[in-house]
């Protein structure tokens, strides 16, 4: 007989960043699924293990020379983020690692600014044999939340990885993810993100179907986070910027987040209402990195901003911790005078330039 396959979680920061939200969000996922074992992945200089639960399944990850010389010879902005566009793209590689090591499992890659909500229906993805994923926008997928049926499957994506960044001068995960699903039509597949019986939800209509599992719910791939908590602080010179929901749409996300009112109740999730019908949204990309939104009190956070939400406007909130941080990284990487003419102070000047 068949050794049955057991549903795992998996979580990979590679690079040095701090990542302070990841130990606390994990914590909160073993509340929420304490039978559920978590495995993560870390580079070998981090210092993050630390500050992580004794129970989870700690892996290191270290890059080959061969990797190491495939990544140096892309076009990437080696000084953002400390190596942001290289790690979001390699950890995509370092799954196939624990893979290899607990065959006999499926693992459920979750970004570490993924917040899972009361409801979270662990026990559907058994049910899917494609590796899946969610949509973010045409040319964007995104690894927010990502399954991964069988170490055989993982085995191929990772070849399938390999070889779309050897063929790519720029490569991004997003692209990656985007280019695989449309490639391999038949090996991957997407998460559920939109639904029928809540038609505006979705502001663009996908040219691929989703899984033909059906589920009464929906995840967040990106724009039901960032339009509720928040879009990253780091983004907009320390500004964080809440139910902008033009942005979004000039982002060309699929997702229309304020296309119905939201409703949270405790202990049992987060949904969207139309009139008395009811969806559930199953996660919340935490695009903000807010601490509240990553302590035990989170549904104290979650219920203020789904009042505020009811109010329809933007709200915009300064934290001039992360503006100096900013100001700190931008100086050691030799691009403060780019960060300044960027910033929304020279904007006013700059428009009255171009005026005249």
């Amino acid at each position: 007989m068949p050794v049955e396959s057991k549903t795992e979680l998996l979580f990979v920061h590679l690079g040095d960043g701090k990542a302070s939200h990841l130990a606390s969000n994990i914590k909160l996922i073993k509340t929420l699924l304490p039978d559920t074992k978590i495995n993560c992945v870390l580079s070998e200089n981090s210092n993050l293990s630390r500050k992580l639960p004794s129970e989870i399944n700690n892996f290191t990850y270290k890059s080959t020379e061969k990797i190491n010389a495939l990544f140096d010879s892309k076009i990437l902005d080696k000084k953002f983020r400390n190596g942001f566009w290289r790690y979001s793209l390699e950890r995509l590689l370092a799954i196939n690692m624990v893979h290899n090591l607990r065959p006999n499992t499926s693992q459920i890659h979750i970004e570490s600014d993924v917040l899972l909500l009361p409801g979270f229906p662990i026990s559907y993805f058994s049910k899917i044999e494609k590796i899946s994923w969610l949509e973010s926008s045409p040319n964007s997928d995104i690894a927010s939340i990502v399954y991964f049926p069988t170490q055989n499957l993982t085995e191929k994506f990772t070849e399938h990885i390999l070889s779309y960044i050897h063929d790519s001068s720029s490569p991004t995960d997003m692209s990656a993810l985007n280019y695989l699903r449309k490639r391999y039509p038949t090996n991957y597949g997407l998460l559920p993100s939109s639904n029928d019986k809540f038609p505006k939800l979705a502001m663009l209509k996908s040219d691929l179907t989703s899984q033909k599992v059906p589920l009464d719910g929906v995840f967040d791939a990106a724009s039901i986070g960032m339009w509720l908590t928040g879009i990253d602080p780091r983004n907009s010179y320390g500004f964080t910027k809440y139910f902008a929901t033009d942005k979004l749409a000039h982002s060309k996300f699929f997702i229309n987040p304020n296309s119905y009112p939201l409703s949270f109740v405790r202990g049992q999730g987060l949904y969207f209402m139309d009139g008395t019908k009811k969806l559930q949204i199953y996660n919340l990309h935490i695009h903000s990195k807010s601490k509240k939104l990553f302590s035990k009190n989170f549904y104290e956070e979650i219920e203020k901003l789904v009042k505020f939400s009811r109010k329809n406007r933007v709200r915009t909130r300064f934290k001039p911790q992360v503006f100096l941080q900013l100001i700190v990284n931008n100086f050691l990487n030799r691009t403060f005078l780019e960060f300044i003419y960027n910033s929304p102070l020279l904007s006013p000047l700059k428009y009255l330039r171009n005026y005249h």
